[in-house]
């Protein structure tokens, strides 16, 4: 059966680097669509968000938008026995009102409350099989964060995968 509709990208996930990846998309007039679990971006919260104040005014003009709540200087965390100072400009965001700010602009390539089933590839194409029926892409871009559940279910990742704490571009 021939497909009614391919895309030329498809984006799993809706969270910072998938609504990201369709701006950008959006912008360069490429085909593509964002698939969404959820039922509204940003929600169920699982983590914060914390980024340089230099790289999201490059990436957004400016630093003063509603869903900043905090600047800050210093950061720690600590993995297992050892400690991490970060000195830099940060900026911490309330992460559901900024993915929801993101969205918007592509809102309407946005698919609400489709969770992926399955994915393979069928010569040339990837079907992406989900709750709300099948779809096509000539490629598909997973940006489901650290849920690394879809690559193991696919057989992407050889290893288990391992978790590096990510401060705005810091490792």
């Amino acid at each position: 059966m021939k497909p009614t509709k391919i895309n030329d990208i498809i984006i799993i996930g809706a969270g910072p680097a998938g609504l990201m990846a369709a701006r950008e998309l959006e912008n360069s007039n490429i085909d593509y669509l964002i698939l969404e679990a959820q039922k509204k971006v940003g929600f169920p919260l699982r983590c914060g968000e914390i980024t340089r104040t230099d790289t999201f005014t490059e990436l957004f003009s400016r630093h003063d938008y509603s869903f900043i709540k905090n600047n800050i200087s210093k950061v720690s965390f600590r993995i297992d026995d050892t400690q991490k100072v970060v000195r830099k400009n940060l900026v911490m965001l309330d992460k559901a009102e900024f993915l929801q700010w993101l969205s918007v602009p592509i809102e309407k390539k946005l698919r609400l409350d489709t969770a992926l089933l399955d994915l393979k590839k069928e010569k040339n194409l990837m079907e992406i099989r989900t709750n709300r029926g099948q779809f096509y892409a000539k490629l598909v871009i997973l940006a489901n964060g650290t849920n690394y559940r879809i690559q193991k279910d696919l057989g992407l990742l050889e290893e288990s995968a391992e978790l590096v704490p990510c401060i705005g571009g810091f490792f």
